[in-house]
């Protein structure tokens, strides 16, 4: 089934985890190296090709299958970099405003969705990209686009040949311009699933050629191998220039890149990527960019005068012999009109002196202003480096200071606390001095009994030792002995029984 494709971007907008990741083929060849075929049988297999595609020319007569948007956004990116699709010069890798970047990514974003909408397989063509890829990876990337590099190869010979047909590029010029495509695109697709294929071989047999994509990418074509138009659509009128991709001509010194190139490209379309050709493809690429940054501004793409350029040029000879007569008659006019400039000139110079020493005393006041500003700059930063140290003391104080009264707001909480604490006390201790006073006046009401009660104790001890003696001398005296019996009757009969 081949992939739908809608215009309205709100389809767009579903999540990804929806349907499968989209895929976008990215043919990546040299100006008339076939790229346009290739496309053009990709699209024979079901892929996408661009709603709004460039019309077809004499030398492109079925057509370029690139969209028309795309090419003039490249353009004008190429222009505003200071570059074109002819320059041999690396492009480079970083925009001379970053801005501008997303801006080109920010159109380019919305070409895409234009001219592709939701189909989820898709063939971008221009052989522009070739110097521009790592802007489309980052591009298709944030679409979340899964890009495969379709490199398509063909004889640079053949390539000059058409050149020079086209656009009278010298052979030697062509080369280079195709050394620049070829390398750039080989090595900035390296991190994406890609394949290299032959302008000849697609030509020759296109069936191997959509298999080993269809093994390589892991996809199915949308249109089946044996119903596809591709036989109707890659026929021999597509082939302008035939040369065998060994032959090679060309200087001495630029015949070892194009031909080591060209062979180590060859052999991957025939045997498979080799990695371990990344050094040497890196070591030509390297030098290659060195020489056209040093001199790529003084190479220009020669041409080859056509017969009617030359027949042109007869007619300009012509007319110029007419034109020197006239130029003479001008030279003389001019001449007297310069010597008149010269003494207007003589006179100018004279106010040009005078000016020229007012200037030069501008500039000593200048210079002296300028110095006094200078040294009031750096005042003023002496100024400001003491001001800065001053607040920072200011600081250091006025957190001192915060402190402070934090400690001394306790300071007073305690203070009252211990106020209230001691008039508790003084309370406390006035009772205490009163109930002092009281136990003394009764300690000395009880000093005061003591004493009497001392004192009576001392009289009745004195009384008692005179009964004792009075006793004793009683119980001495003969009465007493004589009486005796009569205490004992008593005593005896006086007791109740």
């Amino acid at each position: 089934m081949k992939p739908t494709r809608k215009s309205t971007p709100k389809k767009r907008a579903r999540s990804p985890s929806n349907r499968p990741k989209r895929r976008a083929l990215v043919v990546l060849g040299m100006h008339r190296s076939g790229t346009s075929a290739l496309t053009g049988f990709l699209t024979t297999l079901g892929c996408d090709g661009p709603t709004t595609p460039m019309e077809a020319v004499d030398d492109n007569p079925k057509g370029f299958f690139e969209s028309k948007a795309v090419y003039q956004l490249h353009e004008e990116l190429l222009l505003g970099e200071g570059s074109s699709w002819s320059d041999i010069k690396p492009f480079p890798r970083a925009f001379t405003q970053p801005s501008k970047a997303e801006a080109y990514r920010a159109r380019l974003r919305d070409i895409l969705l234009a001219e592709y909408g939701d189909s989820s397989l898709f063939v971008i063509k221009d052989p522009r990209i070739c110097r521009l890829f790592p802007l489309w990876k980052q591009l298709l990337d944030e679409m979340d686009v899964q890009p495969f590099a379709v490199h398509i190869l063909r004889s640079p010979v053949a390539v000059a040949a058409s050149l020079q047909e086209r656009n009278q590029f010298s052979p030697e010029y062509s080369y280079l311009l195709w050394l620049r495509h070829v390398l750039d695109a080989e090595h900035d697709s390296r991190d994406c699933p890609r394949i290299f294929v032959s302008y000849d071989g697609l030509l020759a047999d296109w069936k191997p050629i959509a298999l080993a994509m269809a093994k390589q990418f892991k996809l199915s074509w949308p249109k089946s191998i044996r119903k596809a138009e591709a036989a109707a659509f890659l026929t021999s009128e597509l082939r302008h220039h035939k040369q065998a991709s060994q032959d090679i001509p060309g200087g001495a010194q630029l015949m070892p890149w194009v031909r080591d190139v060209n062979q180590i490209l060859q052999q991957w379309i025939s045997g498979g990527e080799n990695t371990a050709d990344f050094a040497k493809l890196d070591s030509i690429r390297n030098a290659f960019d060195i020489s056209t940054r040093a001199y790529g501004a003084l190479i220009y793409p020669p041409k080859k005068a056509s017969a009617p350029q030359r027949n042109a040029e007869q007619r300009q000879a012509e007319v110029t012999d007419a034109q020197l007569t006239l130029a003479t008659a001008m030279v003389k006019a001019l001449t007297k009109e310069r010597d008149a400039v010269q003494a207007e000139n003589t006179r100018l110079t004279s106010d040009l002196g005078r000016h020229a020493q007012a200037i030069s005393d501008q500039k000593i006041e200048l210079a002296k202003t300028r110095g006094d500003l200078i040294e009031q700059t750096s005042r003023a930063d002496a100024n400001k480096i003491q001001l800065q140290s001053a607040q920072g003391v200011l600081g250091m104080q006025a957190q001192q200071c915060e402190s402070l009264e934090v400690r001394l707001s306790d300071a007073s909480k305690e203070q009252a606390r211990l106020e209230n604490q001691i008039s508790h006390q003084k309370t406390v201790l006035s009772q205490q001095q009163k109930l002092v006073v009281q136990l003394q006046k009764e300690k000395g009401r009880e000093a005061q009994e003591v004493v009497l009660l001392s004192r009576w104790q001392h009289q009745a001890k004195i009384k008692i030792e005179r009964a004792q003696i009075h006793i004793n001398e009683m119980q001495a005296s003969t009465s007493w002995r004589l009486t005796r019996p009569l205490r004992w009757i008593r005593q005896r009969w006086g007791r109740k029984p």
